[in-house]
């Protein structure tokens, strides 16, 4: 029931399949679970109302109890043909519900993989059993704010091309109501108007997006539509005043919203504080977990165990020594101390999570100082909980680390600054098959800074953000990412320091799309353009290729020979054992 290798059949009848897949390291005792029969469409006998749109049913048991120690996802596929039955249309939104019986209420669980799945499936992770129930999205108040959620068709024929994809929007299907990162943003406004168009709503956010008659439905970003937003902010909350501080946000007692600790030095003492967001918007200090005070370093939440919750990784001074503190997240919401983490005791520290290996769980970039002679820069490897020194770069402190894929070869790469007792720097390393390679830039070093790879021209590469100061000059820099250099020298037949694509034309993009593509050995190749939905919308390149770097275009057509339109589109190469990609954003 491994997740990367196929799960364990669960129930199935007519009507649906219901499939459980479990992480990696579970047991065979994590796996012993059993599902009931598909019940009828809910509410069925003795089963509470109040699941609006409601198509299926089912109890998951344990022998043991409703709590799993490793969380499970569960997968309900659904025939097109059953959801027309529910009013929907052959592709919609799925939702899925578990019933708390003491509350006597139904959860919303969010779902895993995304919106408007073209296989009508929904997957989502639980770490609690009970009875569960699949709704397709209908024309009620789904998350109780006087906003509705359903699915609408877009009928007038006059209506503009609002998102900008090549089709009249009168022609499309909508999933509106309520922004699905923050529903209650829109309160009060029924948008059920189906047939008014579009024009005729006061407001909402599109979630997603299905084209009528296309074999593929991509899905939109969420956008807004509607009166301009006049953006305004109110302080609304006032914690303590701290110095040498940091703040983590992660959602850790898993109910959904953002929870927040604060750690940093009050004017008398380190202080490390835990505050619950419930109800959202509402923070509240947790009176159940004792945490250690610490300043001048670093706080972040990470699953290091791959339990499904959310842990604690605290570094700084307790204002006599440093510390490193591990906090597992067992049981959800309860954060104990672990010392068997091996990690260094250090202060003027960062540290940040990500899976750099891609075994599925998260690793440690982690930097800072133990002592004069302790300084360190490094990434740790999570093998189920436990972590292991795999690359040790130049020692510094007062430092700041950040993790992102910045060569788009589909693993992590790590960047550090700080300062190592003699002179400050700012390296950025390739995460290679032989482990981390300085690439060849120069940024300023810096040190009390802080560095992150972020997209912040929205072209599909991570630019380079950093701030912090030398000894005569502070800096808030953005580097734009330029993309790979052409490797001019090198032709067909030479072989390539690494298989990778770039693109060659800017994105966004208006008529042919250039593309650059080096290959370090020979072998097949397939370098192909797909939306966001996934399906294959262009094949460049398929066959045989020699060492050496290329260059392909797209003319925004598909294999079909029909215009793809304009919207945002991935490109992927597969080659020599490796793919590589990126996005890229089309516009007529």
């Amino acid at each position: 029931y491994n997740m990367n290798e196929g799960g364990g059949e669960l129930a199935w009848d007519q009507s649906c399949w219901i499939t459980a897949f479990f992480p990696a390291n579970a047991t065979d005792e994590d796996v012993e679970i059993s599902c009931s029969e598909p019940l009828a469409p809910p509410p069925p006998d003795g089963m509470p109302p109040g699941v609006p749109g409601a198509m299926v049913a089912f109890e998951i048991t344990k022998s043991t109890g409703p709590q799993l120690l490793l969380p499970v996802e569960i997968r309900v596929q659904y025939p097109p043909e059953k959801l027309l039955e529910y009013g929907g249309v052959a592709e919609c939104a799925l939702e899925a519900y578990r019933y708390e019986p003491g509350r006597g209420v139904w959860v919303h669980i969010p779902e895993r993989l995304g919106i408007n799945r073209a296989d009508h499936a929904i997957t989502f992770a639980t770490t609690t059993l009970g009875l569960f129930a699949i709704a397709a999205e209908t024309d009620g108040d789904f998350d109780g704010g006087g906003d509705f959620q359903e699915l609408e068709w877009g009928t007038s024929p006059a209506l503009a091309d609002t998102d900008d994809d090549g089709l009249p929007d009168g022609d499309e299907v909508w999933w509106s109501g309520g922004d699905p990162i923050e529903p209650l943003k829109v309160h009060g406004s029924d948008q059920r108007g189906l047939g008014e168009g579009l024009i005729s709503q006061p407001h909402y956010w599109i979630a997603g997006r299905i084209v009528a008659g296309r074999a593929a439905s991509p899905v939109s970003t969420c956008a807004y539509i509607g009166p301009p937003i006049e953006v305004t902010y109110g302080e609304d909350w006032s914690g303590p005043a701290l110095f040498k501080s940091d703040a983590a946000w992660g959602d850790f007692d898993e109910d959904l919203d953002a929870d927040l600790l604060l750690m940093g030095h009050d004017g008398a003492q380190a202080v490390t504080i835990l505050y619950r967001n419930d109800p959202p918007g509402t923070l509240a200090p947790d009176t159940v977990n004792v945490l250690t005070g610490l300043f001048a370093g670093s706080a972040d939440w990470g699953d290091l165990d791959n339990d499904g919750d959310l842990d604690l990784l605290t570094t700084g001074s307790d204002g006599t020594q440093r510390r490193t503190i591990v906090y597992r997240n067992h049981p959800k919401g309860r954060l104990t101390a672990d010392g068997s983490h091996g990690l260094p005791a250090v202060a003027f520290s960062d540290a940040a999570w990500g899976d750099i290996d891609k075994d599925g769980d998260v690793d440690l970039a982690f930097t800072g100082e133990e002592s004069v002679q302790g300084r360190y820069a490094r990434v740790y490897r999570n093998d189920k909980g436990t972590l292991t020194l795999i690359a040790n770069m130049p020692g510094i402190y007062r430092s700041s680390c950040a993790l992102g894929d910045v060569d788009l070869d589909g693993d992590l790469d790590v960047a550090f600054c700080g300062y190592d007792g003699g002179g400050l720097m700012t390296y950025l390393f390739e995460n290679g098959e032989e482990g981390f390679d300085l690439f060849p830039l120069e940024f300023p070093g810096v040190r009390e800074g802080s560095l992150h790879l972020v997209d912040a021209d929205l072209d599909g590469d991570l630019d380079f953000f950093l701030t912090g100061a030398d000894w005569g000059t502070g800096y808030a820099l953005l580097y734009r990412h330029g993309g790979i250099a052409a490797e001019v020298d090198v032709g067909p037949g030479q072989p390539t320091g690494r298989t990778r694509v770039w693109l060659l034309t800017p994105s966004p993009a208006r008529g042919e799309v250039a593309l650059r593509y080096a290959l370090a050995g020979d072998g097949p190749v397939r370098l192909a353009v797909y939306d966001v939905a996934g399906w294959c919308m262009r094949t460049l390149v398929e066959g045989p290729v020699a060492a050496g770097v290329y260059e392909a275009t797209w003319d925004g057509r598909t294999d079909s020979g029909a215009e793809a339109g304009a919207g945002v589109f991935f490109y992927r190469l597969e080659g020599d054992g490796r793919v590589a990609g990126g996005r890229l954003v089309r516009v007529r």
